[in-house]
């Protein structure tokens, strides 16, 4: 027993990282873009004649993000926005534990609506609900009272539908950049992030995408080495 205690102590920690192949009825190469960061790839292949799209991803608790929250606060930022963000500070010491407060939050307090309306991070947060982009400029505004550096990321989640077929949706979500460079994505309306979703190129009009079926998408999840 020692001794399998002491191995599982020396061996490299296992973490779980979700992939998916997606087959296209067609490759729209004007509009997906090859893209890697420290969470999530995205590679573009034909292979047979068969336009296909592979992920890997891992979720942000997977990432080693323990270190604490001293940032330089931004400027500009609506009071309420403040307030909320100095309430998840108080209780959290790292990165990780900001970013696990915000999802807690979101999942409790902000319901997910597709209705039109105002989606200011304080319009958001008097009325509970938002889009994804809504959900993503609260999350932004969130960000930027803690002085993180991030972006918005355009793309399609793909969900399937009532009839069980694999949907590709406009999507919009963060990726969260640190001073070293390390980059990771965070999506606010899903909390967590998985293979299922594709990146889009930077400035797409997605009222100008040529419509596209999704064929088949298989999903796979291991457990590597961290």
């Amino acid at each position: 027993m020692k001794i399998l205690l002491c191995l599982l102590a020396v061996l490299p920690a296992l973490r779980q990282v979700d992939y998916a192949r997606f087959e296209l009825d067609s490759l729209p190469q004007a509009v997906l873009t090859r893209y890697r960061n420290d969470n999530f790839l995205q590679r573009l292949d034909v292979v047979s004649g068969v336009a296909q799209a592979s992920t890997r991803s891992l979720n942000f608790l997977q990432l080693d993000l323990n270190f604490r929250v001293a940032f330089v606060p931004g400027a500009g930022i609506d009071p309420a926005v403040r307030r909320m963000a100095d309430q998840f500070l108080e209780s959290s010491l790292t990165l990780k534990q900001y970013l696990m407060r915000v999802r807690d939050y979101l999942h409790s307090n902000i319901r997910y609506s597709a209705a039109a309306g105002d989606q200011s991070p304080a319009a958001v947060l008097k009325r509970g609900s938002a889009d994804c982009v809504g959900l993503t400029r609260l999350v932004s505004g969130w960000l930027d009272a803690v002085g993180v550096s991030h972006r918005e990321i355009s793309g399609f989640y793909f969900r399937r539908d009532d009839a069980g077929l694999w949907q590709p949706q406009p999507h919009r979500w963060l990726e969260i950049r640190l001073p070293d460079g390390f980059a990771f994505f965070f999506d606010p309306q899903h909390r967590m992030f998985s293979p299922h979703y594709l990146v889009v190129r930077p400035g797409v009009d997605f009222r100008r995408v040529r419509r596209f079926r999704v064929l088949r998408i298989d999903s796979q999840t291991r457990f590597e080495n961290g």
